[in-house]
Parts: structure tokens; sequence; C-alpha cells
């Protein structure tokens, strides 16, 4: 048994009992729960509570990818580069219906916009968000 809380002197947090993780306060009403919890809780290990990383998007659609580059302000040095690039990356740009965040036409091209893997990160969870 594990128990995780935001605060060592709360019984608000997660919990997790025979893996089974239970979120928010310990209702008195719970029965078994409760009594379960009670009777375990002298013996258990408090570390504070950390949410969960959040899931690295990998991909997102083309329409995804440059409707964040636009409403992030990017598209258009985006655009400004592109004639620099070789045809193949041109060719990418215009034709992928996917974009994978690791490609590394997609990486060069944020390598050369000076963002980090942070804010290639960031574009991707929020292109994720818009309608596919």
């Amino acid at each position: 048994m594990k128990i995780r809380f935001t605060t060592a002197a709360s019984n608000e947090g997660v919990f997790t009992i025979d893996g089974v993780d239970y979120h928010g306060p310990i209702p008195p009403q719970a029965g078994d729960i409760r009594a379960r919890y009670d009777d375990l809780l002298p013996f258990a290990e408090i570390v504070p509570y950390a949410p969960p990383a959040p899931a690295q998007i990998k991909s997102v659609t083309a329409a995804q990818a440059v409707v964040a580059l636009e409403h992030t302000g990017i598209l258009d040095a985006v655009e400004t580069l592109m004639p620099s690039y070789p045809r193949s990356v041109q060719l990418w740009y215009a034709r992928a219906q996917e974009w994978q965040r690791y490609n590394p036409y997609v990486m060069g091209i944020g390598l050369e916009l000076g963002l980090a893997d942070a804010d290639i990160d960031q574009l991707f969870a929020y292109a994720s968000t818009l309608e596919r």
C-alpha cells in the first residue's frame, strides 16, 4: 500500500490500496475503504503528491500543426524559411498529412527558428487540442 498526500497532515490527495488509486478525501461513509485506510495509515509511507507528467504528443495532423503555428505567430517565419530549404523539405511541408514530433524536418525548422525542445513540445501539445 502506498499513500500520497498533498500534505502529510491531510487525508486529501491520492492513495493506493491493493493497486487501485483513490483521489480526494476519504469520506467517512466509505465503509470498508475507510476502515482499511485507518488501520493501515500508521504503516504507510507518506510522500508528497506529484501529479503525473503530461503525455508527450508524438504526432499531429498537418492542419493542426499549421493552425498552431498561425495561432502562435510562427507560421510567417516558417513560410519565409521554406524557399531556402531543399526541395524534399518543401515537398514534405506542402504535402505531409501528419507531422511527427521527432521528424528531422520538424526539428531542423525548430532549430533554425530558435525554438527549444520544450517549445516544440508545447506547440505539439497545443496543436493536438485543435480540430483535426
